[in-house]
């Protein structure tokens, strides 16, 4: 039983003497300024990977000719008494005034015809609802 105890000691020891070295070092400080450092410029560039992803999606604007081809290969839209494409800028709104804009969001389109009414999502590429 002594024997075992005394190598335990000596681990313990030696794992105390090396944790001494490495904390008393030269190197150590420099190490954790540069991990810091690091740290920091990870955060900073996630952080402004994510803000400009969310600006670019939220302020792309597309030709109104642009949005009726893409729209026109999905859904059949009539050829004449197009009376505007608007995007959204306050989906709540819309969503209280009616059921048929319960999947709105914010930065999709809304075509509007004299007989239909379609809601596309740019980003998705996808028709989320035709009301005729």
């Amino acid at each position: 039983m002594k024997i075992f105890y005394r190598y335990k000691v000596k681990v313990k020891n030696f794992g105390k003497k090396v944790l001494k070295n490495l904390l008393l070092s030269k190197i150590f400080p420099k190490l954790v300024k540069y991990f810091i450092f690091c740290i920091v410029l990870v955060l900073i560039l996630m952080s402004l990977y994510f803000y400009l992803h969310k600006t670019v999606s939220e302020s792309v604007i597309v030709s109104e000719s642009e949005i009726l081809n893409k729209v026109s290969k999905q859904v059949i839209l009539p050829q004449d008494g197009l009376v505007s494409v608007k995007r959204v800028q306050d989906a709540i709104t819309l969503k209280n005034q009616n059921e048929f804009y319960k999947d709105i969001k914010i930065g999709d389109y809304i075509i509007i015809y004299k007989t239909k009414i379609v809601i596309y999502d740019f980003m998705k590429d996808k028709v989320m609802g035709v009301k005729d």
